[in-house]
């Protein structure tokens, strides 16, 4: 398989994973986890520019924890 990155690149991206620490790596884990989420409401805005941030966070959280889990955690906002 090819890859688009080097052995040394690679070699260095551990070193640099393990330098933070297992809190440092854990932050830099959610820092990511925010910027897939902002790319995804973002395209969802995009595509669909009448939806409010709101509906479009939703919209994530319910594509994320599935609609049973998501139902029960907003089932107060139906009423």
């Amino acid at each position: 398989m090819d890859r688009d990155t080097s052995e040394i690149a690679r070699q260095r991206h551990r070193e640099v994973l393990r330098g933070l620490g297992g809190v440092g790596r854990l932050a830099r884990a959610f820092e990511m986890s925010e910027g897939a989420r902002a790319l995804s409401i973002s395209g969802i805005r995009v595509r669909h520019p009448e939806m409010s941030r709101r509906e479009a966070e939703r919209r994530i959280l319910r594509r994320v924890w599935g609609s049973q889990l998501f139902e029960a955690a907003y089932e107060s906002d139906r009423e």
